[in-house]
């Protein structure tokens, strides 16, 4: 036997073993080094609540709109066929409009017919004023320029059956969980539902507006309200989404 051509063949066999596991560490190496240099860091997402066009608008206790006599631009009638009254006689910002009509024909096919009812959705300085004086107390009302409704992203309801019957939405209606479990998917907060000393207003378990889906869902998993969500930041026109802040 040739021992020196032998050793050659087992010197060429134990390189290439050992090249390739050191290659192969070297190769993995790098590429969780490459992937640890360009993950980018998870950044909060940033609300404005300071301009009255924006959909995070806050509207709270002293907080009102720059302009107390504001008129959105962007109203359109609720194009839904699945309310139990004229949906197309209200009118919300169109988003907000498209997710209530759809919200609108999953809770119709949902209840197997039960309908939403609307009771009010956009609503002018002037409306507010008269509201003020003929129908309710400020704690009942807000006044104007502080009222979500002005704000073309709030909307009341009720519930029609389908025996048409109309049922007032309490905390006691069989529709209420449902609502609650839901309404953030399309986009919807009950921004009153912790009294006047968290939310400025009376319970209102009618009432919805529209905020940013994120938003909203992130309201309703934490339990908060927008007014407890906005007492958290430290600067008051923005509104920070940040998990470090819950």
């Amino acid at each position: 036997m040739n021992l020196k051509k032998y050793s050659g063949f087992r010197f060429l066999f134990w390189f290439l073993v050992f090249g390739g596991l050191f290659g192969w560490w070297g190769f993995v190496s790098m590429q969780n080094q490459v992937i640890e240099f360009y993950e980018e860091p998870v950044q909060p997402i940033i609300y404005d609540t300071k301009n009255d066009d924006s959909i995070q608008k806050y509207l709270g206790k002293w907080i009102y709109l720059s302009d107390l006599n504001y008129v959105p631009q962007d109203l359109v009638s609720i194009d839904s066929d699945f309310t139990a009254n004229n949906a197309r006689k209200f009118i919300m910002k169109k988003e907000a409009a498209q997710h209530f009509a759809d919200l609108a024909r999953h809770f119709w096919s949902h209840y197997k017919w039960d309908r939403l009812f609307i009771t009010s959705a956009y609503r002018s300085a002037s409306f507010q004023s008269y509201l003020i004086k003929k129908w309710c107390s400020r704690s009942r009302c807000a006044e104007v320029g502080a009222s979500e409704h002005q704000l073309w992203l709030a909307i009341d309801i009720g519930v029609m059956t389908k025996n048409w019957r109309y049922i007032p939405l309490t905390k006691t209606s069989p529709y209420y969980q449902w609502l609650v479990e839901n309404w953030a998917d399309w986009w919807f907060h009950n921004t009153y539902q912790k009294w006047i000393d968290i939310d400025g207003q009376m319970e209102e378990a009618w009432h919805r507006r529209y905020l940013w889906v994120s938003l909203a869902q992130n309201l309703r998993d934490n339990n908060q309200t927008f007014s407890e969500r906005y007492a958290l930041q430290q600067t008051p026109d923005y509104l920070i989404l940040d998990d470090n802040l819950l």
